[in-house]
């Protein structure tokens, strides 16, 4: 600044020195350098500290918890395999979909659709999410496009073919399947993109 070199502290050391503060690390599998999570060994150790250069040993306070979260498989781009020595330090608990009531009610909390509509959609990608024979994964973040998207004015059927970015071989199995249950009779044409 004004020419000069000088230090400016970023919010992790702060963190870190409050008590009960609670530390979410967002796509810890996603760092912006492979080295970037090095510290976090001996912040999450026993003795729960680390040396930064420029402020010397920094104690995590009483009552500070750490969290992180991470898409994990080949289908996520971009992302880095969790070091086994770092991942030891956290208790795992994997997330499976939303119940179907409370999925529903985010739908219309979210994007305003009725609960009929929201009922729909979310029976749909069940039916999509849990098929023994062509299983389709669908996360939350879709199904509130596919709402979006009904909000705005499209069908559910045209939602899905915007929002469900696959083969057009698998999305026209899948519009089969949902042309049936939503008792479509006339399968309007489309061009089909693939993304």
């Amino acid at each position: 600044k004004d020419g000069e070199t000088y230090y400016q502290q970023f919010l992790f050391p702060q963190a870190i020195a409050t008590p009960n503060c609670v530390i979410h690390l967002e796509e810890i599998n996603r760092p912006e350098h492979p080295k970037a999570l090095n510290m976090l060994f001996s912040i999450l150790s026993d003795d729960r500290q680390a040396w930064l250069d420029d402020l010397g040993n920094v104690e995590v306070a009483d009552g500070v918890i750490f969290f992180a979260t991470l898409n994990e498989g080949e289908e996520f781009s971009g992302t880095e395999m969790l070091d086994a020595a770092l991942k030891d330090r956290f208790y795992v608990v994997s997330m499976d979909y939303l119940p179907l009531s409370v999925e529903k009610r985010v739908l219309m909390l979210k994007t305003g659709i009725t609960e009929e509509k929201a009922q729909k959609i979310v029976s749909i990608l069940n039916n999509l999410r849990y098929n023994a024979k062509m299983p389709i994964s669908v996360s939350t973040r879709h199904s509130l496009m596919i709402a979006r998207l009904v909000k705005a004015g499209a069908s559910i059927r045209e939602a899905l073919i915007f929002s469900l970015q696959m083969s057009k071989e698998a999305l026209e199995a899948i519009l089969l399947s949902v042309q049936v249950e939503m008792d479509e009779t006339k399968v309007p044409e489309y061009a089909y993109e693939l993304y």
